[in-house]
Order: structure tokens, then C-alpha cells, then sequence
């Protein structure tokens, strides 16, 4: 939820081949109460919305009209990443242990780019924080960070 103050939209479970939790309503309420207390904190007059779980296949197919990229660390570097255009950008983190080639690889034909924050990985409170400030319009301002 940390991605509400820099810009996230609409985080949701995906569920995927190494996905090790499926929230249940409890859970997406507590994800819910999360959205709102970061989102006062922060200033934010509109809410994220959080999706009830579904599969990486849909997840994939709901894509269209926008810039998909993937956290994986076969990808391109996000130091100096052209994020393109001005359709609105999505970046799935996949679960602990990363998604699966194949799941990776069915993206690649709807125009999905594998992207890379270095050859850490991170846990996903900090991944989608360094993801978001990435993609913001401030960081064209900022320049090129280095990414460990």
C-alpha cells in the first residue's frame, strides 16, 4: 500500500504458479483500511481501488491500452528506462520467487517489457515504491538515480 503517496492506482492479487497466499474478503478489507489511512496521510483526494483476486492470464488480457511492463530481473534496467507515451503505465511484481518463464514470456506477445531495479531483489513494499518513483513525472525532472 506504500505506493498510494507516490502515485499507484490499482494494486490487486494476481494469482500466478508460485503465488503462496490467497487473500480472502478479510484480507482485501484490511488492504482496503490501508488505502484509506495512506491516502489521508498523503493528501490523496481519490482512492486506489483494490481488485479482488484473478489469474495472470486475465490479468494480461485487461491490459490493452497501456504500457506493461514487468518487475523481473531479466530485464531492462529502470535507470533511464523511456517509459513511453502517455498511456498509463502498469508493473506487475510477481510473488516471491518471481514468476515463472512462462508466465514472464505470455506478456512478451501483448507488448509486455521486462524491467529490472538491479540485482537485488527487493520485497514488494520496496519494489513498488522505487517503481512508482520511477515512473513519476518528478523523476524526469530528477534525472538519472542509480540503481543498486
Amino acid at each position: 500500500m506504500a505506493a498510494v503517496a507516490p502515485g499507484g492506482a490499482r494494486p490487486g492479487p494476481r494469482r500466478t504458479e508460485r503465488s503462496s497466499v490467497s487473500p480472502g474478503a478479510g484480507k482485501l478489507d484490511k488492504l482496503r483500511d490501508a488505502v484509506v489511512a495512506a491516502s489521508k496521510q498523503s493528501g490523496r483526494s481519490r482512492l486506489m481501488e483494490i481488485e479482488a483476486p484473478i489469474s495472470w492470464s486475465e490479468f494480461l488480457v485487461r491490459q490493452g491500452g497501456q504500457s506493461l511492463f514487468i518487475a523481473d530481473p531479466s530485464g531492462d534496467s529502470v535507470n533511464g528506462l523511456d517509459w513511453g507515451g502517455d498511456a498509463p503505465i502498469v508493473i506487475p511484481i510477481g510473488p516471491e520467487g518471481g514468476l515463472t518463464e512462462g508466465q514472464l514470456t505470455a506478456g512478451i506477445p501483448g507488448g509486455a517489457r521486462p524491467v529490472s531495479l538491479g540485482p537485488r531483489i527487493m520485497r514488494i513494499e520496496t519494489a513498488d515504491v522505487e517503481l512508482a518513483a520511477f515512473t513519476s513525472p518528478s523523476h524526469a525532472q530528477l534525472g538519472s538515480m542509480p540503481c543498486a
